[in-house]
């Protein structure tokens, strides 16, 4: 019996190699892949503050959407503003 096993993650973690170690036996072997990006630390305003947000909603349901809403248009244009300077 031949398979491949393919496991995707965002970021390694101690769980998935386990899994990968005890479960998967590929015929030829595993290879892994870590994409490499450029960070944003250097965009960081130094003098950046905690700025808290208060929006309303009604439901548990809606929280999400609302939260999304609300970060779109209050928290973001203020971050992009800082970042410009």
């Amino acid at each position: 019996k031949k398979r491949q096993s393919i496991i995707f993650s965002s970021f390694p973690a101690v769980e998935i190699m386990s899994l990968y170690h005890r479960h998967c036996s590929n015929e030829r072997g595993g290879v892994a892949v870590r994409a490499v990006t450029k960070g944003a630390i250097t965009k960081v305003v130094k003098e950046s503050r905690h700025a808290f947000q208060r929006f309303s909603c009604n439901s548990a349901e809606e929280l999400p959407k609302r939260r999304m809403k609300a970060f779109a248009s209050k928290v973001y244009p203020q971050l992009a503003k800082s970042t410009e300077r």
